[in-house]
């Protein structure tokens, strides 16, 4: 194909390069207690994919809580999170060159009728 005409739009606007994008979140937790104290652990896992191409966060999720009745009067409680993430194609939201649908929206034409 050669190029196109001076002036002459692109075949799709912007909009063609969205893919559905989907969430699916697992997790698991354990818990117990006695007349002493109670604990809970859990973990989840979340896998994001975008809707831009090659775009996804994947988290992973540790949670930790107990309490412990050290007497009539005083409980003792802690709780520890552990959270990692990692991200891939996460494009900008501002107005800077970062921001696809910014730049693309502004910048790209469109043909009004692609027939």
């Amino acid at each position: 194909m050669g190029k196109l005409p001076h002036g002459v739009a692109g075949e799709h606007d912007p909009s063609y390069v969205f893919e559905t994008g989907s969430t699916i979140f697992n997790s698991v937790f354990l818990d117990g207690s006695s007349d002493k104290g109670s604990f809970k652990l859990g973990y989840t896992k979340a896998d994001v994919k975008g809707i831009m191409p090659n775009s996804e966060i994947k988290r992973d999720n540790v949670d930790f809580s107990a309490t412990y009745k050290l007497s009539d009067k005083f409980t003792a409680a802690a709780t520890a999170s552990y959270n990692k993430s990692y991200g891939k194609g996460r494009y900008g939201t501002g107005y800077d060159s970062q921001n696809f649908m910014q730049t693309a929206k502004q910048w790209w034409q469109t043909r009004a009728n692609a027939s």
